[in-house]
């Protein structure tokens, strides 16, 4: 099946450069020995991966927004 050829490169890619190196290789096929279970771990760790990369992108962009915003609006005073 070809959608597991290619997640089969994604487990084997955690840099996500699009090409695998010997030693990616290497220590892709050791994480994945094993029982179904190693792929589902290693599955997850490609996942939670992702979900860091794209939290710090959008926390990023957040950040830019609300800097942006300074500038439009006066400081606000706690005091009464």
């Amino acid at each position: 099946d070809p959608s597991e050829a290619e997640g089969l490169f994604r487990l084997l890619d955690p840099d996500e450069t699009g090409q695998i190196d010997v030693e990616d290789f290497i220590m892709g096929c050791l994480r994945l020995h094993g029982a179904a279970k190693a792929i589902d771990l290693t599955t997850l760790m490609c996942e939670v991966r992702w979900l860091r990369r794209r939290w710090h992108e959008h926390a990023y962009f957040i950040e830019q927004e609300i800097a942006g915003l300074q500038g439009y609006y006066p400081p606000i005073s706690m005091s009464p």
